[in-house]
């Protein structure tokens, strides 16, 4: 009966190209929270993608231009960066992901003795106008989409460096496939910074949650605090907290 409601729900959304989540619960006379794990599955097979309030037929995998990630959302990103650099102590050594939303975080580090490591172009353009900021940049080949670098040695490099704290971008998250992302260039730097982090912080907004993209880097209870603008759904937020996972909501107290 599953499969084929599941399947049902995957021609209803390609007929209608963009639904809610309510709108499924309706039409297949289901709760919200059995439509939220039929969608979590289905976003598995790369046909569909969750947007705001509902989930829609997909038209590509691959990760969206950076210029173009980088002006959505931008008010949620800046509290989500500004919760996150209140985490942020001094002599600390963070390691900042590449992304529109960790990039945030810089913004608000003004005034704390910080090293910051990162092969984002973003975060050092804004690091290096900062004098309180001691800035090593792991390297590598360009990538425009991404505005960042990688290559062979770049994850052999920041392995050798100790991280107290590190500030981790995401394009989708599930309780199933963790912490996923749409470049696999960068999978061996996400992978080394985790391992190496004292704490792992996950800054992402509310359009990353129940989304499944090309790589999985990290699974949800290797991260120590989730920062998000919106409160997730309740699977989440039950999970979060069977995990000890430290739950933050940017613009909340």
């Amino acid at each position: 009966m599953k499969d084929s409601r599941i399947n049902e729900m995957k021609e209803y959304i390609e007929k209608c190209g963009t639904v809610s989540m309510e709108d499924l619960s309706r039409e297949f006379k289901v709760s919200l929270v059995t439509v939220r794990r039929d969608v979590s599955e289905l976003q598995q097979t790369g046909l569909i993608e969750k947007v705001y309030g509902g989930v829609r037929k997909k038209s590509g995998g691959n990760l969206i231009a950076f210029e173009e990630r980088e002006i959505r959302n931008i008010d949620g990103k800046m509290a989500i960066g500004r919760r996150a650099a209140e985490l942020v102590a001094d002599q600390d050594i963070i390691f900042i992901d590449s992304g529109t939303t960790t990039a945030c975080v810089v913004d608000f580090l003004e005034g704390k003795q910080v090293t910051v490591i990162t092969s984002s172009l973003e975060v050092i353009e804004k690091a290096v106008k900062l004098d309180n900021i001691e800035l090593i940049c792991v390297t590598g080949i360009y990538n425009k989409t991404t505005n960042s670098f990688a290559g062979i040695d770049t994850a052999e490099a920041l392995g050798k460096y100790n991280i107290t704290k590190a500030f981790m971008a995401a394009s989708g998250i599930t309780i199933e496939s963790g912490i996923t992302h749409a470049s696999p260039w960068e999978y061996d730097i996400k992978t080394t910074a985790v391992r190496k982090a004292g704490q792992v912080i996950l800054m992402a907004d509310e359009s990353k949650f129940d989304a499944v993209t090309l790589v999985t880097y990290c699974m949800l209870p290797q991260v120590h605090t989730v920062i998000t603008d919106v409160r997730p759904s309740e699977e989440f937020v039950e999970y979060f907290e069977e995990q000890g996972i430290d739950l933050q909501i940017a613009g909340q107290k």
